[in-house]
């Protein structure tokens, strides 16, 4: 993983070789990374290394932009990936995304992107989608890096104690009528 990350990424992105296998190039500021795993593999691993959920995230960054599939995935302030349609799959599970990081790119134009260091990268979306999908992950950034943890807890607390005062104010409604059946039986 260190290898992976010795260097600033640009992009993860799937190739087949020419023996017909599935890898993943990394593609970095410095030297370009070959590893025989697939990008949903690296991705995984990334994620293990950032201890990042990238199932929560997605479901939670995806309600908050409005987007059902493939939203931003930020691991860092300068590592925020976007998915990018790179290639037809052959195989059932091979994949057809890169994930670029939006840092990284200098302009989008003509089905590729120019990365600020001169590499260009060939994409199957459409440029209209991917400069949408860069300027919802510079959106999320700006969100996120105000201090993600103070509204997170904030809306968790909330959550916690609206439910808890809804607890309570059943408890006690159900308290006051078994009170007033007692009051009435004395009563009579």
């Amino acid at each position: 993983m260190k290898d992976i990350l010795k260097d600033e990424i640009e992009a993860i992105i799937p190739i087949y070789t020419k023996e017909g296998g599935n890898f993943t190039k990394v593609k970095r500021v410095g030297e370009d990374l070959l590893v025989a795993k697939s990008v949903k593999s690296v991705l995984k691993d990334i994620c293990k290394f950032y201890h990042y959920d990238l199932k929560s995230s997605n479901k939670a960054y995806g309600r908050m932009l409005g987007i059902k599939k493939t939203p931003p995935i930020p691991f860092t302030k300068n590592l925020i990936f976007i998915a990018v349609k790179t290639r037809k799959p052959i195989g059932k599970d091979d994949g057809a995304f890169s994930y670029v990081n939006i840092e990284k790119v200098e302009e989008v134009k003509e089905g590729t992107i120019y990365f600020k260091d001169g590499k260009v990268l060939d994409i199957l979306s459409k440029d209209k989608t991917i400069l949408k999908n860069i300027n919802l992950a510079k959106l999320l950034k700006e969100k996120t890096t105000r201090d993600p943890f103070v509204l997170r807890e904030e809306e968790l607390n909330y959550n916690i104690y609206t439910k808890d005062i809804l607890s309570l104010k059943e408890d006690l409604t159900i308290i006051y009528r078994k009170i007033q059946q007692i009051e009435k039986m004395f009563l009579e």
